[in-house]
């Protein structure tokens, strides 16, 4: 996150991110993955804000990239194992697997960036369900040199961010 004012200690503010940024990597619609505010204040500086392709049409799936576009961002949108250079680099768009309580939702993604001749695999909040998947992510991109995990990979609770579109209540343990 990058803090407003330069007083939030250990922060970095607007100040310390370089003039250009070639690439803005969202992972998933989740409130502590993407901060409208935060990307508006990025408008000029960003040559692209990455986001996850959603499933179209679904309520509970909307599209970060009309959402971003119409906010007067950049806006690339990524499948899984899409592609993105940028100068001296490549990110790769990765399957994320876990969280979104099962619910029919493409719009999330990992990434592995490659830049320097390493490549760091930035995994969210995607979850270890099936150790296969991240086999499958090697054979595709090969060996990384660092991971950034999220620390919430069993996710938020399900009436979180989708109570108000759910049509009848759930039990505490569903949610």
């Amino acid at each position: 996150l990058v803090a407003a004012r330069g007083a939030t200690s250990g922060r970095f503010t607007y100040a310390d991110l370089p003039d250009y940024i070639d690439l803005a990597l969202i992972t998933h619609g989740h409130q502590d993955h993407i901060v409208l505010e935060t990307l508006l204040q990025l408008r000029g500086r960003v040559g692209a804000v990455v986001v996850p392709r959603s499933s179209k049409g679904s309520l509970c799936d909307p599209s970060l990239a009309l959402y971003l576009s119409h906010a007067g961002l950049p806006v690339l949108e990524v499948d899984d194992f899409s592609e993105v250079e940028f100068p001296g680099g490549k990110v790769t768009a990765t399957p994320f697997l876990g969280e979104h309580a099962d619910l029919d939702i493409r719009a999330k993604t990992t990434y592995c960036v490659r830049l320097a001749g390493r490549t760091i695999f930035v995994g969210a909040d995607s979850s270890g369900i099936d150790p296969m998947l991240y086999r499958y992510i090697r054979g595709h991109v090969g060996l990384v040199d660092m991971a950034f995990l999220g620390m919430e990979c069993a996710g938020a609770s399900l009436t979180w961010a989708y109570q108000a579109i759910l049509t009848r209540p759930v039990s505490k343990r569903m949610s």
